[in-house]
């Protein structure tokens, strides 16, 4: 079984590489600044997560239950570890509110069963997907914020 958020580790590893070098580059020459917000527009960061999260192999034995789960902890992981690239007027607190509603309903889903169980998890399912989306296109939307 693989380590628990290693692809998304490695990926912020390589990212954080990069990111050391480019503050070099800028405390060098501060007229960078302007280029590297456009190459990190440009790179389109959540977009590519996103397609990292989807690609990522999820057995086909995996109930939607534990699928939703996993995907509360992507949103999680991301909500943490990018928290200082999404604008200044992103709506963090309500995406970590949100959340936290997500994982109480997932965990009160648990205790239903049949139809009624198959009905909240559809409705958990949307949900989720919803958050899941909304995060990454801000990451995306070009406002990223660049500390400069």
């Amino acid at each position: 079984m693989a380590r628990k958020g290693g692809f998304l580790k490695g990926i912020v590893a390589s990212a954080a590489t990069y990111a050391v070098k480019t503050a070099v580059d800028i405390a060098v020459n501060p007229e960078n600044m302007q280029k590297v917000a456009q190459l990190v527009s440009e790179q389109q960061v959540g977009s590519k997560l996103k397609q990292a999260a989807a690609s990522m192999h999820l057995p086909a034995a995996l109930s939607p239950s534990v699928r939703i789960t996993k995907q509360l902890d992507t949103i999680e992981e991301t909500l943490e570890q990018y928290a200082d690239q999404f604008s200044t007027n992103a709506p963090l607190e309500r995406w970590k509110s949100t959340l936290q509603s997500l994982r109480l309903m997932d965990t009160m889903n648990r205790s239903t069963t049949g139809s009624e169980r198959k009905s909240r998890l559809e409705k958990l399912q949307a949900q989720t997907e919803a958050l899941f989306n909304e995060i990454f296109q801000s990451l995306d939307s070009g406002d990223a914020q660049i500390e400069g």
